[in-house]
This record gives C-alpha cells, structure tokens and sequence, in this order.
C-alpha cells in the first residue's frame, strides 16, 4: 500500500502508515522498525528551488467526484491500463469486509472499484473476499489484460517479515460469475525492510518489481530496489537502483510507466521545491541500475507543499493521486484526484493491443494465453491472457521492436501475428485478432510469416521467428507427422513453378529437420500452381497462391 502526501508534513504521513502497519504487527516489533530507521536516516538535501508560482495556463487538479470520494478517507489509486477502472482503498467504512474498525480500535481498510462508462466514473463498490480481509488491504497493480492483480498482504503468511505481497487471478466460478482466486504470496529472495511504510510498482510486463524500502545498504532513508521474476515465478534478491535516482533522503512510491523506461517517483533528497517533489528519470539500458538524471516536474506539477506517489494509465497523460485536505474544522480529509501531466514530462507511446482469440473451423472466441515476442531476437517478452468472461486480451507494446504475438490453445496450431511499434508516434489503441487452428488431419493450414526472394527458395532470416515457434510445437507435440507443401501463382512456366515449390518445401523441412524434428515425422512436396486458394489474375489473389502448407498426416 502507498500512502500519500498533499499538504501536511512528513511526521502526519508516517503516523498514518504506523496506524496502517501497527494493525499487522505486534508494538515491540514497530519500536524496533522506529529505532532503526530513525538511526539510519542521514538527511542530505542539496538544494531548494525558488519557487516561481504556478504558471499561467498550468493544468488544476480535478476531484473525481462523489462517486468516487466520500466523507471516508480514499487512498491509493490504481487504474487500469486503458483507464476504465479504478481501484482504490477506502478506509473505516461500515461496507468494508470487516465494518468500519478492526480489533484494538483500529480502522479498516478495503479495495473498492470504480469503472469508467460514459466519461463518468460509477459508483465505487467494495471488490469484496478474498481481496479483503480483517488486514489492512491495498493493490500495487493491475496487469493490462485485467486478469492479475498485485496486493499489498499476504493472505497465507502469520510471519511478520513475509506480510508484503500477494497475486490473484481473475476466474470464473462454478456459477459462471467473474471472481479472484485466493491470493498467493510471492516468494522475493532476500527480502526485508526496516519501515512498513512500503511501496511499490510491477512492471507492465510482469517481470520487474521496483519498491522504496530500508535496508542496510540504503543510501539515507527510504532507496528505490528492485526485484526480477526469475524462471522459477520467484523473485530475485531486492538490488539497489543506484545513486543517480537515490540519496541522502526519501525516495519513495515509485510508478513506472506503460513505456517501461519511465520512472516517475517522489523525493526530499533531489532539489525540490519545498517537501517530497514529482521527479522522473528515464531507464538507460537493461541492467534497471542505469538511470537518466532524475527531472522535477516543474512548478506545473509541484509546490513548496509536497506532492507524493503518481499513478499513470497507459496512455500518459493523466496521472491519479490521493490528496490530503485540511477542513474548516481542522479535521483531514483525502480524496482522489487527478491532473494532466505536460507533454514533456510523459512517457514514450505505446500500444494498447486488444482482440479475440479466434477458433478458424468453428470461428469461436477462444480462451487462451498470449506470447509476444521480439521478433529480431525471438526473446519472449511478456504474456497475457484473455480475459474469462469476454475472452477479449489486452497488452501493452512500448515503442521501438518488431513484435510477434501467438496464442497458445492446448490442441491448436497458431502462427504469429506481426506489429512494428519502431514508427510509433503517439499512443494508439490497436485491435489484433490472433488466429488458432484444432490440429485436424489432413486439413492444410498456410504457415505465416515465410519469406523467399522472388524465384528463390532459400529461406530469408524473417522467417526464423515463426519456423523457431513450429519447432516448437512440433517438439512438444512428439506424435504429430506433417507433410509441407510449396504453391506458386501461374506466373512462369508449370515445370519452373513445381521445382520452386518443392524446393521451398524442402527449405522448410531441412530447417526443422536441423533443429532436431526427426526425418520420419516430415515430408515434403511441391505442387506448383496446381492448387490455387484464390484468383490468379489478381495481384492479391497470386500472393495468396505464393504459400507454404502444412498438413498433419498419419
């Protein structure tokens, strides 16, 4: 859980998160946490910016409104990728799971949900068990295809030190209604901090986790870390990210945009222009510990106040937070807000890839998992799921690769579908059906994604990633014979068709044959233009008819 900061000083944001924590642990345990992390905090601010005011034209913060804020305390905001939903923490409300106080007179704290429809957000309503629970609930993140959530608890563990995070996937029950799984706790390497107030954020491709956390090699108080998902679904050992982003004083409630290069996080100990200022810094290669100087905000975002813990949908432009706000009668009250961030300040574009997974016999959506790969280099770079109840994935494609995304189907046959995001200039939403075909005998699929040169038959390096993916299916599936068959258009003469179309057959085996698929599974032919798929007296309909097959066989 991220608590956040508005207009009051540091020591009311570390009572709050000691009121948090002190529902999860025992009095002896916090005193110990307090006397430690007060020994290590070494502040070192370098600098105060002037502050100039705020500039004329400068984008206000808008209260998402009452459906959403209430008399109760709202914290945490985490939306969806695509922006139509909001996840939050509202705190002591008689809804709440547990009502309105805990044990020891302590208040509650549970995950509600909002979804955005016509430009307006709905009603918020409690997300309800297994999420929430007599702890202290939070959510870290969503994943974009909206089928695993990451929280702040761990639902199975009584030890003080493993109560951080948990997942939980997104499930149709026995009375076909949308649920979450009860949620399991992720296994970090190493972990521990020495203050509860802990933050985090997991990358959009569910491979990196980045927290603010005290440990013994903390620069001064809270350090950015972060943890790697290893082979096994465990997580490296929390490494810190460096001095460039960390100091002498507070990093904290660190986000990283859709883009996976943008770092957006709060901090006392770079120059600011008064408490905790919004800076950003940009990821400089794959090692997650070489950074960009870190950038404030400006006066357009930031005050001499202190401004703590943004949260960004895919597209950029608008991040979500929780301000504290003082009342007339002294009392505080904290609603969710958010503001536009200049343009100079957002993160690079991405695409936002939705679609179906789609049967080619029976033409049904399908349930399935979804790969997306780099296609220069074949390294597999995140997976998504369709989503239970509309069978619809969602996924987020930074800027800057050729991707190939598949869908696994347990007894289908899929070939990947391309996207380049090298050109991309601005966000855009992108629909992509994924096809799947049942391994049917004696039934030809075309193989996409194969290149020759025009009259030639030796295989272009493009066509690797996708006969690299039928290796692999064939290598899973040992039973399985095929026969690959070459198809030309009727320009040239029929003999030179039949020989192309052989040889470029043959091509396809010996490639599959060299990676380890036995002789006596594959066999090959060339029909020339003999069997055309569409009208060779189109330009369109010869480049379907340019084809290779394949055809499972006894």
């Amino acid at each position: 859980m991220i608590v956040w900061i508005g207009n009051y000083s540091k020591y009311i944001i570390y009572s709050i998160l000691i009121m948090v924590a002190s529902s999860l642990f025992s009095c002896d345990f916090l005193k110990s946490i307090n006397r430690k992390h007060n020994s290590m905090r070494k502040p070192n601010k370098p600098c105060i910016l002037d502050y100039p005011g705020k500039p004329a034209g400068s984008p206000e913060k808008e209260n998402l409104g009452s459906n959403v804020n209430s008399i109760y305390d709202e914290l945490v905001p985490v939306v969806s990728p695509d922006g139509n939903t909001l996840y939050f923490v509202r705190v002591g409300h008689p809804n709440n799971k547990e009502g309105a106080k805990l044990e020891h007179n302590h208040l509650s704290l549970d995950i509600w949900v909002s979804e955005l429809k016509d430009d307006q957000w709905q009603e918020a309503y409690n997300i309800g068990a297994p999420l929430n629970n007599k702890d202290p609930n939070g959510i870290v993140n969503i994943s974009p295809d909206g089928t695993k959530i990451l929280l702040l608890n761990d639902y199975n563990s009584d030890q003080i030190d493993q109560k951080f995070f948990s997942i939980s996937h997104l499930n149709l029950d026995k009375e076909n209604k949308l649920s979450w799984s009860f949620p399991e706790g992720l296994k970090i390497d190493k972990f521990y901090t020495y203050f509860i107030g802990v933050s985090a954020v997991l990358s959009f491709d569910g491979k990196i986790l980045i927290f603010s956390l005290i440990r013994e090699d903390s620069r001064g108080y809270r350090d950015l870390y972060f943890s790697r998902q290893l082979e096994d679904n465990t997580w490296s050992a929390p490494q810190n990210m460096g001095d460039v982003l960390n100091t002498g004083g507070d990093e904290t409630t660190p986000f990283l945009a859709a883009d996976g290069k943008t770092l957006y996080f709060a901090s006392d100990g770079h120059c600011t222009y008064g408490g905790w200022d919004i800076l950003y810094s940009k990821r400089l290669d794959d090692s997650w510990t070489n950074w960009s100087k870190p950038v404030n905000l400006g006066p357009e975002i930031n005050t001499p106040d202190s401004e703590n813990g943004y949260f960004l949908t895919a597209k950029g432009d608008y991040a979500y937070f929780t301000t504290f706000i003082k009342k007339d009668n002294d009392s505080i009250d904290t609603d969710i807000f958010r503001i536009k961030i200049p343009q100079e300040s957002q993160p690079e574009p991405v695409y936002l890839v939705t679609g179906s997974v789609i049967n080619q016999v029976t033409n049904e959506k399908m349930d399935a998992t979804i790969y997306y790969d780099d296609r220069e280099t074949g390294e597999e770079l995140g997976v998504a799921n369709t989503d239970p109840a509309t069978k619809i994935y969602k996924l987020i494609l930074p800027k800057g690769k050729d991707y190939g995304l598949r869908a696994y189907v347990e007894g289908c046959m899929a070939f990947s579908k391309n996207l380049s995001s090298k050109d991309l200039e601005q966000y855009e939403e992108f629909e992509l059906d994924l096809p799947v075909n049942p391994v049917v005998k004696n039934t030809p699929i075309v193989i996409e994604n194969i290149y020759f040169d025009t009259g030639k038959y030796t295989l272009k390096k493009e066509s690797f990633y996708e006969l690299n993916r039928l290796y692999d299916f064939l290598s899973r599936n040992g039973d399985y014979n095929v026969e690959v068959s070459g198809h030309t258009d009727n320009v040239g003469s029929d003999e030179d068709n039949m020989i192309l179309s052989k040889h470029r057959a043959k091509a396809i085996a010996e490639y599959l044959m060299a990676k380890g698929i036995k002789k006596s599974r594959i066999r090959y032919e060339g029909y020339g233009e003999t069997k055309p798929i569409d009208d060779n007296s189109t330009s369109e309909g010869r480049l379907k008819n340019r084809r290779v097959e394949l055809e499972f066989i006894d």
